[in-house]
């Protein structure tokens, strides 16, 4: 009976942990406790750049050209769409890698030669717990 009593506590602590952890927003899936996307394109192609990097609602933070590294953040808002994209094409020569990432959850794309594209694409997935795939 004291094993009984014994187990019974720690099932009961074990649920309150969880239990506080989901009232304080801590949740499991991959990137879901991350406050930040990071867009970034790097290598070693010729000077610069074309980048077009979007938001959930598919709303374009930059058109243009840019200097190697790239690299820009915007606040993760768990209220819109539902992805967020980059993409860069290859100016002058050279290679690229063009990356996403959201907490540890990391997409990426490379393209090489004058003219290529790559693009890295996170989704989120609300099955199993949800996270950024």
């Amino acid at each position: 009976m004291v094993a009984l009593g014994l187990l019974a506590a720690v099932i009961g602590a074990f649920a309150g942990i969880v239990a506080w952890a989901h009232g304080k927003g801590y949740r499991s899936g991959p990137g879901l406790n991350a406050t930040v996307v990071r867009f970034s394109v790097t290598g070693p192609a010729a000077d610069r750049v074309r980048v077009s990097y979007d938001d959930r609602r598919g709303a374009t933070k930059l058109d243009g050209e840019a200097e190697l590294p790239f690299v820009a953040t915007v606040g993760l808002d768990s209220s819109l769409g539902q992805y967020y994209v980059i993409h860069a094409v290859v100016l002058k020569g050279g290679s690229i890698t063009c990356q996403v990432r959201i907490g540890s959850v990391v997409k990426d794309g490379h393209a090489a030669g004058a003219g290529q594209a790559c693009s890295a694409t996170l989704s989120y997935l609300a099955r199993g717990g949800g996270g950024w795939y």
